[in-house]
């Protein structure tokens, strides 16, 4: 028997099971692992106890496909421990993109036409750490519209000596010792760190960031970078710095640093958060 309390919530229940397990992202695994067998059943059990907290089944469903190492897959219980959610009732979004614009972590947009590389988020916490977060972004001429364009990007993975950078041509990997190769081949794991191919364009990928971030960064392979921290490291709320904001919950603060700094003035503003002296939109190397 089932908790159910009636044939229509035994119905929606197995609706919702079937759904979640018959999704393509298990590829292999559905032939592999017979879900009839013991997780479906379990999975309607959990679902008509409580429709809220019903992923335990899935939960180890994934964990045996995992074993099997047949396909990779995101989670359906996101990092925020919620079944079916998306991560954001846990942390803070930001994002870079078009010509150029900024969500802060606070919920603020602003605009910037400079022509540079920019610290859109970085780790500005007091802690010692040798290899701390950070993310710059690269903003050159768009044609002749007077506007520029978030070209490209740069990130410095936590904890350790790596860097990539993401542009509409490739994805390349700066090493400790100052060697850099070409991406090709994923998921690609440094430190705590793993690197994803996203389905969008040939260079579009997914970082999931490792301690102390605990997040994910995501470039769309065109002119998107989309930033999450969660808030499983408690000092990154209102520990960062750059376009981003100190992610600190009040929005209020941006304004007045966006107003102090006169973010909509191209003559002089926003040389804050400039990363290298630029004459001219060309560039060297976009190694930190």
């Amino acid at each position: 028997g089932t908790p159910c309390k009636s044939d229509r919530s035994l119905a929606e229940a197995k609706e919702k099971c079937h759904a979640l397990f018959n999704d393509p992202k298990y590829g292999a695994c559905l032939k592999a692992l017979p879900v009839q067998d013991k997780y479906l059943e379990s999975c309607v059990y959990d679902y008509c106890a409580d429709p809220n907290n019903f992923c335990d089944a899935v939960q180890a469903f994934e964990e045996d496909c995992r074993a099997l190492k047949l396909v990779d897959f995101k989670p359906t219980v996101d990092a925020c421990g919620v079944c079916g959610g998306d991560g954001s009732t846990c942390g803070t979004t930001c994002r870079a993109w078009g010509d150029p614009h900024y969500n802060t972590f606070d919920g603020i947009t602003h605009h910037w036409q400079g022509e540079c590389d920019y610290l859109l988020v970085q780790d500005c916490t007091l802690t010692k750490q040798l290899w701390k977060f950070a993310v710059h972004v690269r903003n050159t001429k768009r044609n002749s519209r007077g506007v520029s364009l978030t070209e490209s990007a740069l990130v410095q993975l936590p904890g350790t000596a790596e860097q990539i950078w993401m542009s509409r041509n490739e994805v390349r990997v700066f090493k400790a010792d100052g060697t850099s190769i070409v991406a090709t081949t994923y998921p690609m794991t440094f430190g705590g760190n793993t690197i994803k191919k996203l389905p969008q364009r040939a260079t579009a990928i997914e970082i999931e960031l490792g301690a102390p971030v605990y997040g994910t960064l995501k470039w769309d392979g065109l002119h998107s970078v989309t930033v999450f921290i969660s808030k499983k490291n408690p000092t990154l709320v209102g520990g960062t710095c750059g376009l981003c904001g100190n992610n600190n919950g009040q929005g209020i603060d941006d304004i007045k640093y966006i107003e102090k700094h006169n973010y909509f003035n191209s003559a002089g503003a926003n040389l804050n958060w400039k990363v290298r002296k630029c004459l001219d939109t060309t560039f060297d190397s976009p190694k930190c």
